[in-house]
Parts: structure tokens; sequence; C-alpha cells
């Protein structure tokens, strides 16, 4: 075993490190890992990433299964597994960082500092040094919702990633610090959302479209794949900091903010104009924060407020929507997207 200040480099086989369960997988890496699948050919090197976030299974989980399978990829495949400690806190795979830390894939970029900026930078260094063919990096939504590809740079080969995964797509439009924007211009890079941790179908997804970019033959010897659906830029909604945000069926007492507390379930379909989000306090909508590209829509054109009540103030795709307060606080509220 060798490696980088934080990050373990383990040596196949793997079997003896995979156990009977997920959970004996974690505690067998103990820390940031990194694999490497060796590949029957010498083509470029592929990477996956999973667990930036340690509440995010998914990939994590089918990362496991496809190890358990001895694959054979055409090509080396590298896989880092990053916030190892945040998923093994109790109860496992609930923290989406470390206690005390703050969110990695907030952090690839300068300045690299703390713990999570040294782990995002000597992630990135790794990879920017193998040059990968392409870079997938698996997550889930916190709430209940559908997969979806998230990405910077919408082209036919980031179209083709996503296909191996879902067919749905989303261009990013903001900078957040993600693993994929510090990528992006190296090689193609793409953030998958495998669907919501709370969804049975997610593990499936994740599994299913590690093993088709794994080991296809080629990854752009296809035709471009069109996407089911493809929404631009969304708009981040995030509370400011100091203000209180509570999840019920209804308005809490106090409260600055007060969502529905099945509010995950917006992020499937499209949510009719006048739809009850929530409750909002004597502020109103003004603790509330919209981070979005330029010349996108003011909140207002978003959200409204009527007699006290949030209401959406058109027809609206929700994406990432969640029913946890702390993930709530720390990072968004939702993402929306007007659907004209």
């Amino acid at each position: 075993m060798s490696g980088g200040a934080l990050i373990r480099v383990l040596k196949p086989p793997y079997a003896p490190l995979l156990g009977e369960s997920p959970e004996d997988f974690l505690e067998a890496l103990g820390g940031p890992s990194w694999l490497v699948v060796k590949g029957t050919g010498m083509g470029r090197p592929r990477a996956i990433t999973t667990l930036l976030h340690g509440n995010e299974p998914s990939g994590f989980r089918a990362l496991r299964h496809w190890l358990a399978s001895d694959p054979q990829p055409p090509v080396d495949i590298h896989v880092c597994v990053a916030s190892v400690e945040a998923a093994r806190t109790s109860p496992l795979f609930t923290w989406r960082e470390r206690k005390g830390g703050r969110d990695i894939n907030r952090a690839f970029r300068a300045p690299y500092e703390g713990p999570e900026g040294l782990l995002a930078k000597e992630i990135l260094d790794r990879l920017l040094k193998i040059d990968p063919e392409a870079l997938v990096d698996l997550h889930n939504t916190s709430g209940s919702g559908p997969s979806f590809g998230l990405a910077a740079v919408v082209d036919d080969q980031h179209k083709r990633l996503s296909s191996f995964f879902t067919e749905r797509m989303v261009r990013l439009g903001s900078s957040l610090g993600t693993l994929m924007e510090a990528t992006v211009d190296s090689f193609p890079s793409l953030i998958v959302e495998c669907g919501g941790v709370p969804d049975s179908e997610s593990d499936a997804t994740a599994l299913r479209g590690i093993a088709a970019f794994a080991e296809s033959e080629s990854l752009w010897g296809g035709p471009a794949s069109e996407m089911a659906e493809f929404y631009e830029k969304p708009t981040r909604i995030k509370i400011k900091e100091g203000f209180q945000l509570v999840y019920a069926d209804s308005k809490a007492k106090d409260a600055d903010l007060t969502l529905r507390n099945d509010i995950d379930r917006l992020n499937h379909g499209v949510t009719a104009s006048g739809e009850l989000l929530g409750w909002v306090g004597e502020k109103g909508l003004d603790v509330l924060i919209p981070q979005g590209p330029a010349g996108g829509p003011p909140i207002r054109a978003l959200l409204r407020e009527r007699e006290g009540r949030l209401e959406t103030a058109c027809e609206l795709k929700i994406l990432l929507a969640t029913t946890r307060a702390d993930i709530g606080v720390s990072d968004c509220l939702f993402y929306l997207i007007p659907s004209t």
C-alpha cells in the first residue's frame, strides 16, 4: 500500500476488501482510497469518483458489486472513494461531510485549505496526472428524485457519458467548486445524480452505468445520444445564514422558513404555478438567496409569497429538493428551472 499524504492507493486483488456488505467494504477502506482495475488493453484509462458526499452511497454500493464480478475492462479504470470518514460516522452513510468539516465537492478550487481542500487537491492532481479519457462522478440526491447527468459543458461526448446512466441532463450554470468543474477543461467530466437515496432504483442505475462506462470498448464509438429531458442552467436557492429552516406539514411557529416535509416529491415531473412549497416568516422571500447564471430570472419570477404561503410563481422543474434541514442550510434548498 502506497500513496500521498491523504489517499491510500490500494493494490489488487480487491476481493478480500469487499466483505459481505457495503458496510464491510467501507470499514476495510478506512479512509480516502484509490483503486485501479487493470484493463486488458493499453488505451487511455477512465476514472470514476464516488462518495465525495458520505451520505450518497449508490455509487459506492454499485462499485462493490461491480468489483465482486471480477470485471475485465478494456482499459484501466481508476476509482477514487473520497469521503470515507464521513460515510463511516454513525449512523453510516448519513453525514454529507465529516463532523466539523466542509463539503469536499465545494473545495476543488484555490485556495486548497484545510483537510478537505488538501484532499481535493490530491484527488485533482492524481486525475490530471493520469489524464483519463473521461471522468464520471457518482452522487445521489438526498431526497427522492430521478437520475440525471449534470454537466458544465453539453456536447456529444457529455451526452454519451450521461447515456450510460440516464437520459436526463442538466447544464450547470453557476460555479460551485465541484470536481467536475475543475476537470472539464482537461477531459470530459460529468456528475451523475443516480437518483434519490431513498429510491431503490438508484443503486441499479449506478451499477448499470458503471458497467457500461467501464466495460465499453469505445466510449465514443456510438452515435451521440439525444437526451429525453434536457434542462438549462438552473437557479440554486439557498437560505441566508442565521435564519431558521424547518420541514413540517404546516407553518412552524417562529420559523423563518417552513418547507413542506414531502417537498422532494416535486423532484419528479413538472410543478404547476401556484403549488405550495411551504410558508415564510416575517421577512418573506428576503431570507432566500438565488444563485444562477447572469441574466437568469429574478427570484420573484420563480417564487411568490401569498398570505404567508411560499408558492411557485410559474411552471417549474424542481431539482434536488431535500427534506433534511442540515443539508438545506449547509448546501441549498433546491434548484429551479422555468419549464417554458
